[in-house]
């Protein structure tokens, strides 16, 4: 999710002085601090020292992002397209200290791994591409 109108403005629809007389209490304001953690990997705040593990360079539609795991020597991340065809996917990787990686994208129910290929990080911004499977859940893993 984006920091947008509809995720923010919605909810309040339904609250005190909304759409109707009572406010419903099961809309409730999301969490934009937990949305802004679960997409980038940072464990802060965006406007106080953002420290970024990722940044997707993808447009937000049809896709869920979740970073389960950010460091200096590795990261990984579910991920899930919605879309009924593949979809070409990168990012950037921002704490990988120099040195050689390998990158995996696994699904779960699949015996072997969708894709793996070395990477050599040189400096602070890493670019890696892959491709994720329509509908499909994904774990995409760097590691030394």
């Amino acid at each position: 999710m984006r920091y947008t109108d509809r995720v923010l403005r919605f909810p309040t629809l339904f609250g005190k002085n909304g759409m109707f007389e009572k406010p419903i209490p099961s809309f409730q304001r999301p969490d934009t601090e937990l949305l802004y953690r679960t997409v980038t990997g940072d464990p802060g705040e965006a406007f106080y020292f953002p420290l970024n593990a990722v940044r997707w360079l993808t447009p937000p539609r049809d896709l869920a992002a979740l970073v389960t795991a950010s460091g200096s020597d590795r990261f990984a991340a579910e991920l899930f397209h919605f879309g009924k065809t593949p979809r070409a996917m990168s990012a950037e990787l921002y704490l990988l200290k120099p040195g050689e990686y390998r990158v995996e994208l696994v699904a779960p129910r699949n015996a072997k791994p969708l894709a793996t290929e070395k990477l050599v990080v040189k400096g602070p911004r890493t670019k890696i591409n892959f491709e994720l499977p329509p509908q499909t859940p994904c774990q995409l893993s760097v590691r030394h």
